[in-house]
């Protein structure tokens, strides 16, 4: 994440639950190892968490930036990739895909493949 400490410095990072913290960065470490390149942006709606925050691509393709959305819960962080609603998405996809990351869990593989195959879909 490029802003890193401005975004862990927010206080709705340090009002999260240590484990929405730890599932935060674990996810972070992900998409950097990744390549990916992006900032986190805090929200204004909450979620049953904390606040809802986001990962933006430093560079918007084909009108979009967002490429996940965190969403805090009691007992672990949803993360959503939001697809839209547009025709030319593919076939079959639903516009949210919702995966989990428990507190105690590595990040699943498969939200690192929605990932991968949104990014390819952006950038077709």
């Amino acid at each position: 994440m490029n802003n890193m400490k401005l975004f862990t410095e927010d206080s709705k990072f340090k009002d999260l639950c240590p484990g929405n913290k730890q599932a935060i960065l674990k996810l972070d470490k992900r998409l950097t190892d990744e390549g990916y390149i992006f900032n986190g942006n805090w929200r204004d709606d909450p979620s049953s968490g904390g606040y809802n925050s986001s990962f933006e691509l430093v560079r918007d393709i084909g009108g979009r930036k967002n490429l996940v959305t965190l969403r805090p819960m009691k007992n672990f962080l949803k993360v959503e990739v939001y697809w839209g609603y547009s025709k030319d998405i593919p076939y079959g996809k639903k516009p949210k895909q919702y995966y989990i990351i428990g507190f105690d869990q590595e990040v699943p593989k498969e939200l690192i493949e929605e990932i991968k195959e949104f990014y390819r879909f952006l950038n077709k």
